[in-house]
């Protein structure tokens, strides 16, 4: 499990920095247009600024209960989309 947990987080933070510095390239890989620059700020704030620390905290304080914490934020996101 404990592999698992380092791959979700590393696949989290790799989508963030996607959404971050590539906001075109995450918004095609996720089936959306940012048609205008607001649009692309979004992408960077929700897809970058949002998930970012999702992905960091586990990976820096290695703690158990804030893998979880990410992983139930993936599932409300699987949930509401």
């Amino acid at each position: 499990m404990d592999a698992l947990n380092q791959v979700g987080a590393l696949g989290t933070l790799v989508m963030s920095l996607l959404g971050l510095l590539l906001p075109k390239t995450a918004a095609r890989f996720v089936g959306l247009l940012p048609l205008t620059p607001a649009g692309r700020s979004e992408f960077r704030a929700t897809y970058g600024g949002l998930w970012a620390p999702l992905a960091l905290m586990p990976l820096i304080t290695q703690d158990p209960i804030i893998f979880a914490v990410s992983g139930l934020c993936w599932a409300g996101a699987a949930v509401g989309g």
